[in-house]
């Protein structure tokens, strides 16, 4: 679980911005909304960040999505001399030049932990990892880069050879990404973390995560109909079968014979995917099979999601999601989300972190007030994000109102759109 997130200096970021899922006091659905299982770090169960198109909600998805990216690939010989895809603040000549700054700080095996960097480009400048058994700070490493070299410390709770490791530690690389290369088994632990534990929807999604789902067991093949059945699409079944590659079935009609043999693929090679949905005929009980391509993009995108979401849910991971609402209708888009508000299918302490224009969630029996977030840049084009907290709003307050009225900020400035 993730318990917050801090970003400096990366894309319209400019100022350090910090997401926090830890809950307020507020009793407000704190049975539904918030993760209980760790009693002294009570968690929220999903956060949203409202803004004007451009206002920077999507960088701060791509933030996390770069943080875990740059742990992944660090270590990696094949990108010894690339750089990082990195992307500061370029509308000041001061911060272009400055390192980009992550931290996050979650829960593992019970236990918080605090891993942050700062880098360039071609650089790592800082890096540190600490965690709190028993709930008291204690450091693992911290790495720092002064007139060209590093300085190191090492607390005692972190075993293994750790000269060795550092020695072996490139200057653009992760001490935490090089130490679980060579196979140091407490940061394999966090490395595996940010490998399995964050996840990411940034587009309208792929079929495959479904398909895989679908696959694992009859009880998984059940609960994706039953969802599907319960949108109100009119489906009554899904199957998906799976053949091999046919030059002459699958091929356009106009590809010369002589290209057709040099593009078949070795027997079995190539396998084609193909979904079918169910409706009812309306005039007897027999079931008529639609290719889910010729659904409604909604259909499509809906059951895009649902792999994701059901392994999300079943595993307790934390789940980013650019654009919740697209292609969905606002009622759907708001039980989706209540997915992960339902103790009875949140049982593993999922979380879903999302950007929206969808404003029909901002209602108090959707989401506590500090589950709401907005994002709004400002004149110099930098990207503030800020809490709903901050402007203290009653509970009986119209909360979609007062955003479209402007009351909260983050809303578009628009001009008169004269022709």
């Amino acid at each position: 679980m993730m318990i917050e997130f801090q970003v400096t200096n990366f894309r319209s970021l400019k100022d350090t911005q910090t997401l926090s899922m830890v809950s307020s006091s507020d009793k407000e659905h704190r049975e539904t909304n918030v993760i209980t299982q760790l009693p002294e770090y009570p968690l929220l169960s999903s956060a949203v960040v409202f803004g004007a198109n451009a206002s920077g909600k999507s960088n701060l998805i791509q933030a996390i999505l770069t943080m875990r990216n740059i742990v992944m690939m660090s270590a990696k010989e094949t990108i010894a001399e690339e750089k990082f895809g990195l992307e500061p603040f370029i509308f000041s000549a001061k911060e272009r030049s400055l390192p980009t700054r992550f931290e996050i700080t979650f829960i593992l095996d019970k236990t918080r932990y605090q891993y942050g960097f700062s880098v360039t480009k071609l650089l790592v400048f800082e890096e540190w990892l600490i965690f709190y058994p028993n709930n008291r700070p204690s450091l693992l490493f911290e790495r720092s880069r002064i007139n060209d070299r590093y300085q190191w410390k090492f607390g005692s709770a972190l075993k293994g050879e750790k000269n060795r490791l550092a020695a072996f530690t490139r200057p653009n690389s992760l001490f935490l990404s090089s130490g679980a290369n060579l196979n140091n088994p407490q940061l394999i632990m966090v490395f595996n973390w940010f490998k399995n534990c964050l996840r990411f929807l940034l587009s309208q999604g792929h079929p495959e995560p479904t398909i895989s789902f679908f696959e694992k067991s009859d009880t998984a093949k059940e609960t994706i109909i039953s969802l599907m059945q319960d949108a109100d699409f009119g489906i009554e079944d899904i199957q998906i079968e799976k053949r091999p590659l046919s030059p002459e079935k699958d091929f356009p009609k106009g590809v010369p014979p002589e290209i057709r043999h040099l593009l078949q693929p070795q027997k079995g090679a190539v396998e084609i995917v193909e979904i079918y949905s169910f409706h009812k005929e309306i005039d007897s009980e027999k079931k008529i099979p639609i290719d889910l391509a010729r659904e409604s993009l909604g259909t499509q995108r809906y059951f895009c999601l649902l792999g994701p979401f059901l392994d999300v849910l079943s595993n307790g991971y934390t789940l980013f999601m650019d654009e919740l609402e697209q292609s969905l209708h606002p009622i759907l888009a708001q039980k989706v989300m209540q997915m992960f508000h339902d103790p009875k299918t949140n049982t593993n302490g999922a979380q879903l972190i999302f950007t929206t224009h969808n404003t029909t969630l901002l209602d108090s029996k959707n989401l506590r007030r500090d589950q709401v977030w907005f994002m709004e840049k400002d004149r110099g084009s930098a990207s503030h994000l800020y809490s709903l907290l901050e402007y203290k709003p009653r509970k009986t307050e119209a909360l979609q109102k007062g955003y479209l009225e402007g009351r909260y900020g983050a809303i578009p400035m628009l001009g008169d759109f004269k022709i």
